[in-house]
């Protein structure tokens, strides 16, 4: 998902698909930082991950969990289904 900025508002726009599965999708995002704080807040996508089990990982490593308060610039990361 690459939406400049967007990406909460189309996760959002995804919740009746993720309802309506018992196992959800590994996700592919870019996050940009700078966004929220603006139209909106970090604390909405946190809770958006938290709702549906989703932990922040790496592109690179998804084993690599990914604090996204500590995110600095924009870049792609992994939302990952929470198993444990």
């Amino acid at each position: 998902i690459d939406v400049e900025g967007f990406e909460l508002q189309v996760l959002q726009g995804f919740e009746n698909y993720l309802k309506s599965k018992n196992k959800n999708p590994i996700i592919i995002m870019e996050f940009t930082p700078d966004v929220y704080g603006h139209s909106v807040a970090i604390n909405d996508f946190e809770a958006f991950m938290q709702k549906y089990n989703y932990i922040a990982c790496s592109i690179y490593n998804q084993k690599k969990h990914i604090n996204i308060r500590k995110i600095k610039r924009t870049g792609d990361i992994v939302l990952m289904p929470n198993n444990d």
